[in-house]
């Protein structure tokens, strides 16, 4: 650990490439970056992809969604399920429609 920072090894899931997840804690905030090891011309150098926050409370003031970032690789259901609360029965019977045309046409993996 490095200047209080939290380093793991990790596959970056924005370049994905191999490297290490820097955790760095700003006030209230927390933000994700990745660092990788290049070679370039015969010399090695850092390359840092940025991964954003770990939630975006500014968005979430006024739309309650539980937006998080691209490190949360549950996100996506996460929102389906909060969205779903936000439906009515009427909403929801449609999106049952719409699911099960959509599983009819491909085959579930498991």
């Amino acid at each position: 650990m490095k200047n209080g920072k939290k380093r793991r090894a990790f596959i970056c899931p924005r370049c994905k490439e191999p490297g290490y997840l820097e955790v760095r804690h700003r006030g209230y905030c927390t933000y994700y970056y990745a660092y990788h090891r290049v070679r370039e011309n015969g010399k090695w150098r850092v390359k840092k992809c940025y991964l954003g926050p770990e939630s975006y409370s500014n968005v979430e003031r006024f739309e309650h969604l539980g937006l998080r970032g691209i490190i949360d690789r549950d996100r996506y259901f996460k929102y389906s399920l909060r969205l779903l609360n936000k439906l009515s029965h009427k909403q929801l019977l449609a999106l049952r429609d719409r699911i099960e045309q959509k599983l009819a046409r491909k085959p579930v993996e498991t």
